[in-house]
């Protein structure tokens, strides 16, 4: 692994071109990452005056969908090109 690294770090130091970048991880960082994170108290961080919001900040209701309304339509009309398809997203 260190000898890729090492080829990669002189390789990029003799390439002209400035589109290369190297980026090392070792298996510490990755695990540290993937760790569960513990949830945290919002009424530590947050000042007194969002404490009337505080289930605004509240990470289950956070990760719910909101409930279902037949009755509303929230329809995006496409833009079309002169041959009536759906124009490419830019």
């Amino acid at each position: 692994m260190a000898i890729i690294f090492s080829t990669l770090i002189k390789h990029s130091k003799k390439s002209s071109s400035e589109g290369t970048r190297v980026f090392s991880a070792n298996i510490k960082d990755i695990e540290k990452t993937l760790q569960r994170k513990m949830p945290n108290n919002p009424m530590d961080k947050l000042p007194p005056y969002y404490y009337e919001i505080l289930n605004a900040f509240d990470r289950k209701k956070a990760d719910q969908l909101s409930p279902h309304h037949p009755k509303i339509d929230h329809r995006i009309q496409l833009e079309k090109d002169d041959n009536s398809r759906k124009k490419k997203t830019p």
